[in-house]
């Protein structure tokens, strides 16, 4: 009788035991898919990402690139807290919320081919939410109006390539002329491909007071114009601008092994010389072929020639000690063809225009563009 009364009420409690598990397992998966649906999505999905607008609006995360010059990466000052991305990561904190984390393709005296070299096979895809190009300064001394314009367009097409859902700003540097070519250009293809433009000549003219350092770097209230025009227009932009994309002319460099070498020492994964008439030979099959050097002030000049023709000649001075890249030649046709670069003897120029007493040539590589 006594086992007969037990069995019902074991029964009733294991009921009761699997309906509170059953509930509290149930209440768990909920709160688990309500915490999911408040993740970011996969961003390693560009379809599946918010755009930079959605980002801003919602107080998330916001990555951004800067690739540019001594000015895109706030030279000029060395007061950080008046570095204009520094200024701007701090109005997008408090004003919207959003964490802003910046990489920098950034170095002083860099023309968009620099950048362009840099950024062509970068292993980074679907990572940033903006991108900010600033050049101008030293491609209207070193390039061509043609050259920085091609530079220009397979900049803007390789980042819409790499990163689909970044948002692109272009900025005209306050050391352009009023009516520059170079700015011009900038403007139009601002125009052409939907980037979100930022013309700093407004602003300085605009402003009393002296702004540079010297005439081209901002000081800090320079920089305090860059950084509020730049936040506006980010903050103000709709995200309803119709971007155009095209193949990139260049997506990979791939690096040469040299056929023969004279004067030239291996060094360090480089190769040094300071003797006139040394040179380094490379074989090819392509279409476009640059070169790297590392260059600093005892950098001197280095010629290059295609196919026994001289094609150019390089000034390879830099105060800093920093890459410098150069396109030799493109559009070069089928076939084989011979890179030659020589060492002149001949000391390298600074940037007011001096003569140095360097004539060192430290040559990176060659590299085929593709």
């Amino acid at each position: 009788m006594r086992n007969r009364f037990l069995i019902p009420v074991f029964v009733v409690f294991t009921g009761l035991v699997l309906i509170i598990s059953y509930t509290h397992w149930q209440n768990k998966v909920s709160h688990i898919a309500a915490s999911a649906s408040k993740e970011e999505p996969d961003f390693s999905n560009p379809y599946e990402r918010k755009t930079f607008k959605e980002k801003l609006e919602n107080g998330l995360s916001i990555k951004t690139l800067i690739i540019g010059d001594s000015i895109g990466d706030s030279m000029g000052t060395g007061d950080e807290e008046h570095f204009w991305y520094n200024q701007i990561r701090e109005k997008i904190e408090s004003e919207h919320g959003s964490n802003m984390r910046f990489e920098k393709l950034t170095r002083g005296g860099a023309t968009t081919f620099d950048g362009l070299f840099d950024l062509i096979g970068s292993p980074n895809r679907n990572v940033y939410d903006l991108a900010i190009v600033v050049y101008g300064q030293n491609d209207k001394g070193l390039l061509s109006v043609n050259e920085f314009e091609s530079n220009y367009k397979n900049l803007i097409s390789l980042i819409n390539m790499y990163h689909p859902a970044s948002e692109i700003v272009t900025v005209i540097e306050n050391s352009l002329d009023p009516d520059n070519e170079y700015a011009d250009i900038i403007n139009s293809l601002a125009d052409e491909y939907g980037t979100i433009l930022v013309d700093m000549r407004e602003p300085f003219t605009s402003t009393n007071g002296n702004l540079t350092v010297d005439g081209i770097h901002p000081n800090n209230d320079g920089y305090n114009l860059y950084a509020d025009a730049i936040y506006e227009a980010i903050s103000e932009y709709s995200g309803d601008s119709e971007v155009k994309t095209e193949e990139p002319v260049y997506t990979e460099k791939l690096k040469l092994s040299f056929k023969d070498s004279q004067g030239f020492t291996a060094l360090n994964g480089s190769y040094y010389s300071d003797e006139k008439g040394s040179f380094i030979e490379y074989e090819f099959e392509g279409n476009a072929v640059a070169v790297s050097f590392s260059a600093t002030e005892n950098s001197g000049t280095a010629k290059a020639y295609i196919n026994g023709e001289l094609v150019n000649e390089f000034n390879l001075y830099a105060p800093d000690g920093r890459p410098k890249h150069f396109l030799v030649a493109n559009e070069l046709g089928d076939g084989q063809h011979t890179l030659k670069i020589e060492v002149t003897g001949t000391p390298s120029v600074n940037y007011d225009g001096d003569s140095t007493e360097g004539i060192e040539v430290n040559l990176l590589g060659a590299y085929l563009l593709r």
